[in-house]
């Protein structure tokens, strides 16, 4: 059985320091920009906005990655992430996270 998934969309202005464990992998041709850090069930997945950096959620990130997992993103076409200039509707972004 799989591991329920809280999904956090965050659009904050704080910004803090570079995590040194942040990655990038391929999907659907973009690079996407993530993190992943703690341990333990459910994940809880945040998801950046407005072309914010992943270290915009620090903050949250490392207060929450103590009790759990948290895998941290950047939606194609944001922050580091590339974008091939395909539209994206809600379909895709679900999709692209459930390939992340």
């Amino acid at each position: 059985m799989k591991s329920p998934i809280l999904l956090l969309a965050v659009a904050t202005t704080v910004i803090a320091p570079l995590c040194s464990a942040q990655d990038f992998v391929t999907v659907d041709g973009n690079a996407i920009h993530y993190e992943i850090k703690g341990s333990g069930e459910p994940w809880i997945v945040l998801v950046t906005g407005n072309g914010l950096a992943l270290n915009s959620l620090d903050p949250i990130f490392d207060d929450l990655s103590k009790t759990t997992t948290v895998l941290r993103y950047s939606r194609a076409g944001l922050g580091k992430s590339a974008f091939d200039n395909k539209r994206k509707d809600f379909g895709a972004r679900v999709h692209e996270l459930q390939l992340l």
